[in-house]
């Protein structure tokens, strides 16, 4: 038997799983970009009539095309993350991580800033928060 938990926010049954900062990302993309390709069979332009100037840009300015544009550019981002394997040390050390290196350092903080939108989300875990 499978067991697991029910998402209301993606609306499914989620197997038991501890998925990575990159994994968790990937989905929540994942069912973002879903959603925005949900929308752009949608009207907008008699939502506009009668609004101000600042609330018709805000809807252009995340129209589906754009959320499509800005999911994908930060998937791209989360590509380039090499994995944990890529990071070990086969040096002295064996096979312990980099935690110390820069890099790494640097390539888990950009990861947890953009997971930070997604904080409210069931999968979260507090140690991803910057």
């Amino acid at each position: 038997m499978t067991t697991g938990r029910w998402n209301p926010m993606g609306q499914r049954f989620e197997p038991d799983s501890t998925p990575s900062l990159a994994e968790f990302l990937l989905a929540r993309f994942a069912e973002d970009e879903e959603r925005a390709r949900a929308a752009r069979g949608y009207q907008t332009g008699s939502r506009y009539e009668g609004q101000p100037p600042d609330w018709q840009l805000h809807i252009e300015r995340w129209s589906p095309a754009m959320v499509l544009a800005d999911l994908d550019a930060k998937r791209r981002i989360v590509e380039l993350h090499p994995s944990e394997d890529e990071w070990r040390d086969e040096g002295e050390q064996g096979s312990e991580y980099c935690v110390e290196n820069p890099a790494w350092t640097t390539w888990t903080e950009v990861l947890k800033l953009l997971a930070l939108p997604y904080a409210d989300h069931l999968d979260y875990r507090q140690e991803w928060r910057p």
